[in-house]
């Protein structure tokens, strides 16, 4: 079957890694070893999609048609899109779902596939701005960007951490607001630990158990540290064996709310938390509950606390 070669530019110049443009250069050679496919070459009994058991799978029914797919394509919009506008990241994740399933007896989940794509989405982005900000330094502080609320009902919990070579002392910071961005809690815990990854983790295990303390179930994580977010995302085995105990507390801390979100964020964004790290580092454990320190009012204003509130 002859490609336009118009296709083939779109594919090799398309932002993506290059695992997704091998897989789309193997659907338009019609190299992925769906039903129809493996059928014909007589290593399937049947043409029918494992899936949906309804039709042929050919890979257009893999990657469009089949009835599981909608749920993929439309649970997280609130309108119909344009299927020949789909994002090839998308599409890649929706065919390793599919492969689970046919080698692995893996049950077909929508929502978890969504979820998948979503954090993919949220990873690349991140770090993409790493790559941007890199070679932007000179760009105004104004355009930088600044933190932003979560979605309701949700509240967001800003950490940080800071450690020192020297004496191993470590400082971390927790900060939570709501959707509007009202203070709701703050704390910032002194402790030794051995290197500075530790101390990253050892910040997020202190945030989960602060927003269990707090009564928070909808919950959503942001830090600066794109290493300890992957970690925390992927499997045991994925993460730095260094964090090993301490992403086994965070699982089971995780296990008392109801949602819960890992997302990375830029140091300008996690100024509130940066800021009580500084104070952690210099005093004992401190929590406040009602009002901010006063030293944090000024950055919790700027990035849209509600007014009046005093510390």
């Amino acid at each position: 079957m002859s490609i336009d070669q118009r296709a083939w530019k779109l594919i090799w110049h398309a932002d993506v890694t290059s695992k997704i443009r091998h897989f789309f250069w193997r659907a338009l050679n019609r190299h992925v070893a769906v039903s129809s496919v493996l059928y014909k070459k007589k290593l399937r009994n049947f043409p029918l999609c494992p899936i949906c058991n309804d039709h042929e799978e050919t890979i257009e029914h893999m990657l469009l048609l089949c009835p599981w797919v909608e749920p993929v394509w439309f649970t997280g919009l609130t309108y119909r899109v344009d299927r020949q506008q789909i994002s090839s990241l998308h599409t890649w994740l929706r065919d390793c779902t599919r492969n689970k399933v046919v080698f692995d007896n893996f049950t077909p989940q929508p929502q978890q596939t969504l979820k998948a794509i979503f954090d993919q989405v949220n990873e690349r982005f991140s770090l993409k701005y790493l790559i941007t900000s890199s070679t932007t330094r000179s760009v105004h502080p104004s355009a930088q960007a600044s933190w932003a609320g979560p979605s309701e009902p949700f509240v967001k919990i800003n950490v940080d951490a800071a450690w020192r070579k020297s004496t191993c002392h470590a400082g971390a910071s927790i900060v939570i607001r709501n959707f509007e961005g009202r203070f709701l809690g703050a704390k910032a815990v002194d402790f030794q630990v051995e290197n500075a990854l530790i101390a990253e983790a050892t910040r997020l295990w202190e945030g989960c158990k602060f927003a269990k303390e707090r009564g928070h179930n909808m919950v959503c994580f942001e830090s600066d540290s794109l290493e300890l977010i992957q970690s925390v995302r992927g499997s045991f085995g994925r993460g730095s064996w260094t964090l090993y105990q301490i992403l086994t507390l965070i699982r089971n801390e995780q296990r008392y709310v109801e949602e819960c979100r890992w997302n990375w964020t830029s140091r300008n964004c996690n100024q509130a938390a940066n800021h009580l790290t500084s104070l952690a580092l210099s005093r004992s454990t401190e929590v406040w509950v009602e009002r901010p320190p006063t030293s944090l009012v000024h950055i919790l204003c700027k990035d849209g606390l509600p007014c009046p509130h005093h510390a």
